[in-house]
């Protein structure tokens, strides 16, 4: 037997067990729960490379049980491999620091995204006439 409640929250029931499940946003404004999320993928635009001083946007999108992707970049925790080389902010925004390669990642609930490869390269230097 198949019940709905209100506020998105639905519920299965049987002779045998009842179970809950778990609310759905099917606009992606509710939060996610741990037990929804199955991978979470990261990319960056405008790519992996930038030199010292050089900012670029990582966006981290997870991926829900039910196959629907949702944007977490503002939820999950960045880290940086090496920051000496670049760091992170809570909303996904790296920077580069100083030439050299480090790995991005992102994390929430225990899952962690696959590794993004970043290369800071030194910056450009022109030699006068």
């Amino acid at each position: 037997i198949w019940f709905s409640s209100f506020g998105g929250i639905s519920r299965f029931a049987s002779e045998k067990n009842s179970q809950s499940a778990i609310p759905i946003d099917p606009i992606g404004s509710a939060p996610v729960m741990a037990n929804q999320l199955t991978s979470i993928s990261i990319t960056s635009a405008p790519g992996n490379t930038l030199s010292p001083g050089a900012s670029l946007q990582y966006i981290a999108t997870g991926t829900l049980f039910d196959s629907q992707s949702q944007n977490m970049t503002d939820r999950v925790k960045w880290t940086s491999s090496d920051t000496s080389v670049a760091m992170i902010s809570a909303e996904g925004v790296v920077t580069g620091i100083a030439a050299g390669k480090t790995v991005i990642t992102a994390t929430l609930s225990g899952i962690t995204s696959p590794p993004a490869s970043l290369t800071v390269v030194p910056a450009a230097t022109t030699t006068p006439p």
